[in-house]
């Protein structure tokens, strides 16, 4: 210990002195000694602003930090395996996270909520990362993915508003459901070679995505998918996809082109609805259309594979649509299946078609002929109302005109003809 008075002569207060001095060494070294060990390596310390995980720690435990929100950064130790569920759970005033290698596993929603963290690196050793784990982090503007993970789990990264780029890695095959949902300012993402299948919502709400490439690996696309991408303005499919889900690119309002894979057999309920589309065709191999699957949208011009048996309802509502065809085989017109398609004037209905639904042409307002099929056997209410320029409507080889007097004469030669509906009220 050192020796605090050097003479070699000492008077009696001065080894009353001389004592007190090795007394308080003495204390000081025992308290130095609790924190590092005295003559040891000294170690760190947490504080209010910095949390500094012991070495040793192989797993930091679930709930561990949750909810500090003092800390701005987090020092782990050498040797860390994995970081358990809620651990660092809205810790807002969190800056960093530098996760060290080793680490093999990041537990779910592990950093959600971390509205402050701007900056977080992966080291290659992480094989897994649970779902939310970075829900929420607000301020986060970019994300490499290790190359180990297989699968971006629901919400890893959703709610991340400031998110710009993600890289994920080739090995990638699931993108899961809500996995960048309301990821506003992400403009980039590269969907790997890998993927196989993107989960319900998983872009939902990217309002600043422009463009979707989907891979060949690409089998399994989930309802909403891209829902609300609004500035998202071309969308190229998977050839293996075989269906487009329900409200799959909904709300997406600059989407101009859309190129399907030519074995889609089905388009969801909603699927395109809102969007600005130019130029659509659809594959011959769909069987199925949803209902109001283009609603609202720009479509100018359709024509119905045969195959496609019902026009379902509210199809293409209140949509830019100006010319229509419907292959022979087609059976049924479902309610307000062309209602409020102000810019209609053309449509060809083919004789196999055997009911009409509810309102199915109402607001069409420059509609100047129509040809009812031969075969019609029901037409609902209000299927002709406020089609303003309706001039004549032809049935069974004969055109009626639409005055009052014609109109009923009309609905008088459908009661002859046994059909049954709305036919008093069909105008």
């Amino acid at each position: 210990m050192t020796n605090y008075i050097l003479n070699a002569k000492r008077t009696a207060p001065e080894q009353k002195g001389r004592g007190i001095l090795i007394l308080a060494a003495a204390v000081v070294c025992v308290c130095f000694a609790l924190l590092s060990g005295c003559g040891g390596k000294e170690e760190e310390i947490s504080t209010p602003r910095v949390i500094v995980i012991a070495e040793g720690t192989a797993d930091i435990p679930d709930d561990a930090y949750s909810g500090n929100t003092e800390a701005e950064e987090v020092r782990f130790p050498k040797g860390l395996k994995s970081i358990g569920k809620r651990s660092f759970k809205d810790c807002s005033a969190l800056r960093v996270a530098i996760i060290p290698k080793g680490v093999a596993h990041i537990g779910e929603a592990a950093f959600t909520g971390c509205s402050g963290l701007k900056s977080v690196s992966l080291p290659d050793s992480v094989k897994s990362i649970d779902r939310t784990a970075f829900k929420g982090c607000t301020s986060l503007e970019e994300i490499k993915v290790p190359k180990n993970v297989t699968v971006i789990a629901d919400g890893t990264f959703g709610g991340c508003s400031a998110l710009k780029e993600a890289v994920l890695p080739k090995g990638v095959k699931i993108i899961g459901g809500s996995a960048f949902e309301g990821c506003k300012g992400l403009d980039f993402v590269t969907v790997p070679k890998t993927v196989e299948k993107i989960g319900k919502n998983a872009f939902a709400e990217c309002t600043s995505l422009t463009a979707a490439e989907l891979p060949d690996s690409v089998k399994t696309l989930e309802s909403r998918a891209f829902y609300g991408c609004s500035a998202l303005s071309r969308a190229v499919l998977s050839k293996n996809i075989k269906e487009l889900p329900e409200e799959a690119f909904a709300g997406c309002k600059s989407l101009k082109t859309v190129k399907l894979p030519g074995n889609l057999s089905a388009v969801g309920a909603r699927a395109l609805s809102g969007t600005a589309l130019e130029g659509f065709v659809l594959p011959k191999s769909v069987v199925k259309i949803g209902a109001e699957a283009f609603a609202d949208s720009g479509i100018s011009e359709i024509s119905i594979p045969k195959g496609v048996k019902n026009i379902e309802k509210g199809i293409f509502k209140g949509s830019a649509l100006k010319k229509a065809s419907l292959a022979e085989g087609a059976l049924n017109i479902g309610d307000y299946a062309f209602a409020g398609c102000q810019n209609l004037v053309k449509i060809e209905i083919p004789d196999s078609v055997t009911s009409i639904g509810a309102h199915a042409f109402e607001g069409c307002t420059r509609l100047p002929h129509l040809r009812l099929p031969a075969g019609l056997k029901q037409i609902g209410g209000f299927s002709l109302h406020r089609c303003d320029n309706l001039k004549t409507v032809a049935w069974k080889g004969k055109s009626f005109a639409t005055d009052p007097g014609s109109r009923s004469e009309l609905s008088n030669k459908f009661i002859k003809g046994g059909i049954v509906g709305g036919l008093n009220d069909v105008w």
